[in-house]
């Protein structure tokens, strides 16, 4: 049997797309490490055939080529999204031969022997509320994406279709994040405890899409913070409006929300809430963080429609 091999090298934690290949993929890390790769795989929805029937299949072994031990074999027209590691630095993946197969977002990482891994957790599908729990001790960070299908009618933001991510077990939480759009890109968001609270708006159509994923983070483990997302002119209404300060850091900051320089709210939740009236016109507001001794403020200008 004549074999197709291509080797794909990853440097230390980074990560990197696998690409479709026809026969055989040989993936390396560097030493001292171990491969981990996260993988979907999908046949185009008009190709005939049964795939696992037709002996069509991928196997992955652990090892640099055919002779590894095996540890996995995978088939089916569109299995669920996957995750292997190996013992070492190489890994050995092998299509049948005739295969109809296709890689769908599908990723390679370099893992320190030493590590101690946080092992991540696939995100349901869910139809109204979805309560997502870590280890006490930590904060959560989750990513995903939504999106509804393009031939669906509407505008769903205009139709008050969206989805919203609160920092706690209940819709009582600080609000994290409010999303909506045909298509909204892959986003982080991290939570200030060990429990994250979903929940979309009545009659969506969203569906997530991979990779969507949530894990547990040391609350040692910090990321900066940051307000390079917060708009500095802002659109408000008469009467009840919302300003928005989408803070960045893990885990979640406390945000300080002032008014012409007094403190208003002082909380994780990106959102304030405020009466719009003629005085607000001269108001000034501002929103900041600490960022480990650091204080990052963003001023706000509001335009009244």
């Amino acid at each position: 049997m004549f074999f197709v091999t291509v080797a794909i090298i990853a440097k230390v934690y980074s990560r990197q797309r696998i690409p479709d290949f026809d026969t055989t993929q040989h993936l390396q890390v560097e030493k001292g490490q171990y491969v981990e790769i996260e993988l979907d795989l999908y046949i185009p929805f008009n190709l005939p055939g049964t795939p696992c029937a037709d002996e069509e299949y991928l196997e992955i072994r652990d090892g640099y080529n055919q002779s590894g031990n095996l540890l996995g074999v995978f088939c089916g027209r569109d299995g669920p999204r996957f995750k292997l590691r190996s013992s070492g630095q190489n890994m050995w993946l092998s299509f049948s031969s005739h295969h109809k197969y296709r890689l769908w977002n599908s990723y390679l990482y370099g893992k320190a022997l030493n590590a101690t891994e946080v092992y991540s957790r696939d995100i349901p599908d869910f139809g109204s509320t979805q309560r997502l729990q870590v280890e006490k001790g930590q904060y959560m960070e989750i990513r995903l994406g939504l999106w509804i299908h393009r031939d669906s009618p509407g505008a769903p933001c205009a139709d008050e279709e969206y989805l919203e991510i609160r920092d706690g077990y209940n819709q009582s939480g600080n609000l994290l994040g409010v999303f909506c759009g045909r298509y909204v890109p892959h986003f982080t968001l991290r939570s200030s405890g060990q429990n994250t609270w979903l929940r979309f708006s009545s009659n969506h159509r969203y569906r997530l899409f991979y990779p969507r994923y949530y894990e547990g983070k040391a609350l040692s483990a910090t990321v900066p913070t940051n307000l390079r997302n917060v708009a500095k002119t802002q659109f408000v209404l008469h009467q009840s409006s919302s300003l928005w300060c989408p803070a960045e850091g893990g885990p979640a900051p406390r945000i300080v929300w002032r008014k012409n320089g007094a403190v208003v709210q002082n909380s994780t939740s990106v959102r304030l809430q405020i009466n719009v009236t003629e005085e607000e016109r001269s108001t000034t507001y501002s929103c900041e963080v600490d960022d480990h001794g650091q204080l990052k403020r963003k001023n706000i200008n509001l335009i009244v429609e």
